[in-house]
């Protein structure tokens, strides 16, 4: 892997640009923000009586954990699980990953270069006048610790090219970023809305908001009390600290770099992580290009070889000042520290103290013995309040019981409510959506409740989950991430313990003799109600994306299973899952007796090839569904190879067709003859293969975003659209207009049948005066040449022979790209009016 040029700014003159550093931030007015843990923000801050509060002492017990506190202050070994010291960075791989001026800057002041970090200043005892000394030392060692990224296997999957941090987009990592879950942790970018909109809570407490009810009225309602505000893990430095490679290679495999597993792996792809990664630095710094500041980190390459005396201060002084408490970096120490005094043994209110208000250098002197001077946190009065509640109390009583301990520490809690604890943040649910926005309910776009899923998921299943290999929501957009898998080792049986019920009285067995009439009568019982809303495995009805029930005897208890039956809004709260047994199942299946009839479910759900089929999926799979458009044209969202997930297919009686992604605004292909089989759509659903045309001459039309606004004329076209689907409209006729905005601009696209071809009509309303037009890219390609076409029309055929025309007076012209390329390729734009006069395209083949 090619290896960026390194920093040739000698390791010794580190030590100047260090005390400027000092200087600077000496002189800084405002005092640092304070370190921000999750848990402790969200549930440490909340009003005492509001859902999930953590209480001081157990608020404390977070920190001295998240802190790394007990890293150095052994607790209790009763408590040593609870209070486990949160491990740092690895910094194995420093010196490939991290630029020498950066380090520099984190070590002079952690919280100023990283405003929220737990990163205490570990230096804050040094004596001023040799810090910088320290700090150069060290950044010299780091600057020799040197290992790759170990990046996942290429597959057809998820490839990973050349340079792959380079070819990130910053529109398609800004969707990405608010889709996968990152806004759980994280805050949502500046003006990006969701478009998942509240959820059912949200919507009766705004209802009771309007109504002048207080948090009193709220609570006689069911509903806890409005949460406030929390602060988010902080990304505004992100863009001095990474360049775009370190920060896509970190995204793309974070429990590297982090193995403390607080930045989980979200299962991106390599293409998907450069997105992020531009995205943010986009959004930080402008930076949407590949190139780095200088003051951001790059990978060294050789260089000058390092000052070896330095070096070796500076190894002694990652033992001395007790980075290797918290830090690995493969390689083992020969030195020893002073030992800190045990957990049990510190007093919270000692002058000089880890958590004491001071400024570094200030009320910390150095003891006289290296490494045992307290470091420094710039915490406020609410974590020194904590963390002196935990200090005062027993530490196995102060901790969260397991498994909220856990929950909490790896802000489980985020994304998943347990006990009235956590869930997705107020003011971030509306970032969590399904495939294509269908209405699943809020269950169905927001993750599960963990409340009771010891008792409801067997252990191999819940070990799935964790690990992050079990999934059964292909319709929600939210990915489950992966976490350390000895960080959550204990986890589930932790959740067994804790959720732990009465032995169940076992579903009804089944005899051979009746066993073909129990399968039968379980068949009219899911096509009474079952499948209207869940499919069987690759069978379903059309239209129907629920959960797939296929597997669900090795997923879930027997028991849970029963009792969602009998009482669905029970067990969970605001389901769209209606009461069916013993309400309105039919009383002429096994004697109505509801108990025998979710027993025959269960046991139909257990056979590897369950049969028979329940009537309407058999009549369905015996049904044609090609879709033939005759006097009207078809409209028809589906999944498609060219036009992906968001995919809008439109067929013509006239055999002319066309497929429009409404995900990225273009016109992905059209073809000519049949149109589509909907099969795969209708009855095997989200587990279909994407759907293609079953005509001929199927050709692409737009090879990326078809409208663009550019900064100048030299300007590159950009590789993703800016565009928001706004949906479409028929007219009397049927036909389609498409709808979308780009910078405001409102874009209208209506397509008809001319002939063996389409045309068509595209037009723009802009909400405000533009000082450069919208342009539509007609055609790229190496050989594009514009020839005169029918009488006033100016017409260029593309290398898959679709032809294309526009009148000669709309003023398209042709430009090169320049690209470097050997052959570069030359695009066809044509300016777009802005008050809504259409300009018709014509394309033939």
């Amino acid at each position: 892997m090619a290896s960026a040029p390194r920093c040739r700014v000698p390791c010794r003159c580190l030590a100047a640009a260090v005390l400027v550093t000092l200087l600077g931030s000496a002189a800084a007015a405002e005092p640092p923000a304070p370190p921000i843990v999750a848990g402790f923000e969200r549930f440490a801050r909340s009003a005492p009586d509001s859902a999930g509060h953590l209480p001081a002492p157990a608020a404390g017990a977070l920190l001295l954990g998240e802190f790394g506190c007990t890293a150095c202050h052994l607790p209790p070994e009763a408590a040593a699980g609870r209070l486990a010291p949160k491990p740092g960075p690895d910094l194995t791989g420093a010196g490939s990953r991290l630029a020498p001026e950066w380090i520099a800057t984190f070590l002079a002041d952690p919280a100023a270069a990283v405003p929220g970090t737990t990163m205490p200043h570990a230096l804050a005892a040094v004596p001023d006048d040799t810090r910088g000394a320290v700090i150069a030392s060290l950044v010299a060692y780091l600057g020799t610790l040197r290992q790759e990224v170990p990046l996942p296997k290429p597959s057809g999957l998820n490839p990973i090219p050349s340079d792959f941090w380079e070819r990130g987009t910053a529109t398609t990592g800004r969707t990405l970023y608010h889709r996968v879950g990152c806004v759980a942790c994280h805050a949502p970018l500046a003006g990006h809305a969701g478009q998942g909109g509240p959820t059912t809570r949200e919507r009766v407490a705004a209802d009771l908001a309007d109504a002048g009810l207080d948090d009193a009225d709220r609570a006689a309602a069911g509903l806890p009390a409005l949460e406030r505000a929390f602060a988010s893990v902080p990304l505004e430095q992100v863009a001095r600290k990474y360049s775009r490679r370190s920060l896509t290679e970190f995204l793309l495999v974070p429990l590297h770099a982090r193995p403390a597993g607080r930045m989980p792996d979200m299962k991106l792809k390599a293409i998907e992580a450069a997105d992020i990664a531009a995205a943010l630095l986009d959004a930080f710094d402008g930076r949407s290009s590949a190139a780095a500041p200088a003051s951001a980190a790059a990978v060294p390459g050789d260089a000058t070889p390092p000052d070896a005396d330095l070096v070796a201060r500076g190894r002694l002084a990652f033992v001395e000042q007790r980075c290797v408490a918290c830090h690995t970096t493969g390689e083992t120490y020969a030195s020893a520290v002073h030992p800190a005094p045990p957990l049990a043994a510190l007093d919270p209110g000692a002058a000089r103290s880890c958590i004491a208000a001071s400024a570094p250098g200030a009320a910390l002197p150095a003891t006289g013995t290296t490494g045992t001077a307290p470091v420094h946190y710039p915490l406020d009065a609410s974590q020194q309040a904590a963390l002196g509640a935990a200090l005062r109390t027993p530490p196995a009583a102060a901790a969260l019981a397991a498994p909220d301990d856990t929950l909490v520490r790896f802000n489980c809690v985020a994304c998943h409510e347990r006990d009235g604890r956590g869930g997705v943040g107020t003011g971030r649910t509306a970032f969590f959506e399904t495939v294509g926005h269908v209405d699943l309910g809020d269950e169905g776009r927001l993750p599960p409740r963990l409340t009771g899923v010891g008792a409801r998921l067997q252990p191999k299943w819940l070990a799935k989950v964790l690990d992050g290999s079990g999934t059964i929501r292909p319709f929600m957009l939210a990915r489950m991430p992966i976490h350390p898998a000895a960080a959550l080792a204990s986890l589930p049986a932790a959740l067994r313990a804790a959720d732990r019920m009465a032995p169940a009285a076992a579903l009804p067995g089944v005899s051979a003799d009746e066993h073909g009439a129990v399968l039968a009568a379980a068949a009219r019982i899911l096509d009474t109600g079952c499948i209207q809303c869940h499919t069987l495995g690759e069978h379903g009805l059309p239209g129907v994306v629920g959960v797939n029930l296929a597997g669900v005897t090795q997923r879930v208890e027997p028991d849970w299973f029963r009792r969602l039956l009998l009482e669905p809004q029970a067990v969970r709260p605001l389901t769209k899952m209606p009461a069916f047994f013993g309400v309105t199942a039919p009383r002429d299946i096994l004697d109505g007796d509801a108990e025998r009839q979710i027993a025959a479910v269960w046991h139909w759900l257990a056979e590897k090839t369950p049969a028979p089929l329940p009537a309407r999926i058999l009549a369905a799979a015996a049904s044609d569904f090609e879709l033939a458009p005759a006097d009207r044209p078809i409209v028809f969202r589906t999944f498609m190879t060219r036009a992906g997930t968001h995919a809008i297919a439109v067929g013509f009686p006239a055999g002319v067709h066309l497929a429009f992604d409404a995900e990225h605004c273009l016109v992905a292909e059209a073809w000519r003859g049949r149109f589509l089989d909907a099969r795969g759509t209708w009855i095997l659903a989200k587990s279909a293969p994407p759907t293609d045309p079953l005509g001929d001459r199927a050709l692409p039309i737009d090879t990326g975003p078809p409208v663009a606004r550019l900064p100048a004329d030299d300007a590159p076209w950009p590789r993703a659209t800016s565009a928001t689907f706004a949906g479409y409209a028929l007219d009397a006729a049927g036909v389609p207009t498409f709808r979308w905005t780009i910078d405001g601009d409102i874009v209208g696209e209506r397509f008809s049948p001319a002939g063996t071809g389409l045309v068509r009509r595209i037009s723009v309303v802009a909400a405000a005066p533009h000082t450069r037009p919208l342009l539509f890219r007609l055609a790229v390609g190496p050989d594009l040449e514009p020839r005169g076409g029918d009488p006033g029309q100016v017409a260029v055929t593309s290398a898959d022979g679709l032809v294309i025309s526009v009148p000669a007076t709309a003023g398209a012209r042709i430009r090169t790209e320049s690209t470097g390329a050997t052959k570069p390729a030359r695009e066809w734009l044509l300016p777009l009016p802005s008050d809504g006069a259409a300009v018709e395209v014509n394309y033939r083949w």
